[in-house]
């Protein structure tokens, strides 16, 4: 069972011989006005050690106690009724169709019948018209359409993807030529995306084999790109290494295991003893490193059966950590600054 932040806290001052906090306050975010009361600096200074912590294993790589999974739940392309296209304008008016019922949104596509050219959408006005991000480039005229979905935001706490994969269904198989059982599908970049296949003429649906990962949507969540466009509904499985849950007040739980507890609380010292200018500091910053470099040599093991596997810090957030585990051989580690 996961330990709460106050229970780490009062273990932290104990072994510290620090007065023990009795009354943790429910938010320890820093206010705008400085605390006057000791305690509750104190109690402040040791919630941000935790959480930098937490944010020292995302910046480092996924360990294996953060793997997750969800799934992309695909929509297929919309075809109902005719639309009607002008030329040099952005709006577009449907006949018999039903864009609102189907769930048609903004950054989704339209390919008018017998071009290649597709069209980004801006916004959706009702079950007939819809405005475009650039204005229509051909003739005014009415025929068949489709609107299709390539771009879907993952789950919110997902950090770094590493498969995406679905069980083929009979119907799917024979899609791609036979076959049965998992099918994985290659990453790709934007950049290869954009050279193989041409985002400006994404003309192609089918069964998704390839993805590539777009940036964050508007509400911050990582977005994959799926090549094809889904010509169906299809339940796309992706496996990933969350983000690690930062502590929110005192009686908040940690994201980790109980096996993580040493680290966080030598994080906490490090941090507790920093605010109270105690001797012990430096020797806190070395057991913390100590610490992590034994968390971080039992993930290897467990990636690797016990082997040596090369590794190199991530820079999924800009940085790319501390620095302290710039490879792993066996048991060598550099803990250079």
């Amino acid at each position: 069972m996961a330990t709460s932040f106050d229970t780490l806290l009062q273990d932290c001052e104990r072994e510290l011989n620090f007065p023990v906090s009795t009354a943790i306050g429910a938010t320890l975010v820093t206010a705008g006005t400085p605390d006057t009361d000791p305690d509750v600096r104190r109690q402040k200074a040791a919630f941000r050690g935790a959480n930098e912590v937490l944010r020292e294993i995302d910046n480092e790589g996924g360990f294996s106690d953060l793997k997750s999974d969800s799934e992309i739940r695909t929509v297929a392309a919309v075809t109902d009724g005719t639309v009607t296209v002008t030329a040099d304008s952005a709006t577009v008016v449907g006949t018999s169709t039903t864009f609102t019922t189907w769930s048609v949104a903004a950054n989704d596509y339209l390919r008018y019948a017998g071009q290649a050219n597709t069209y980004n959408i801006s916004s959706v006005t009702g079950e007939t018209t819809l405005t475009l991000r650039a204005a229509y480039v051909g003739s005014t005229a009415s025929s068949s359409y489709a609107i299709f979905r390539p771009r879907y935001s993952l789950a919110s706490d997902v950090e770094e993807v590493y498969s995406v994969a679905f069980d083929l269904l009979p119907t799917t198989a024979s899609l791609l030529g036979g076959g049965s059982g998992r099918r994985s599908l290659k990453q790709i970049s934007m950049d290869e995306l954009s050279s193989k296949v041409g985002l400006l003429h994404r003309n192609t649906g089918g069964v998704p084999t390839h993805y590539a990962l777009d940036g964050r949507d508007s509400s911050g969540y990582i977005q994959i790109y799926l090549h094809p466009y889904p010509d169906s509904q299809y339940l796309i499985p992706y496996r990933y290494y969350a983000s690690a849950t930062l502590f929110t007040s005192g009686a908040s739980t940690s994201p980790l295991p109980t096996m993580y507890d040493e680290l966080i609380k030598w994080g906490i010292k490090k941090a507790l003893t920093f605010w109270a200018d105690d001797p012990r500091h430096d020797a806190c910053i070395g057991n913390y490193r100590d610490e992590f470099a034994r968390m971080f040599r039992r993930e290897m093991r467990s990636r690797d059966g016990g082997g040596g596997i090369s590794l190199v810090p991530s820079t999924r957030r800009g940085g790319g950590g501390s620095g302290l585990y710039k490879a792993y051989s066996n048991t060598l580690f550099d803990r250079s600054d």
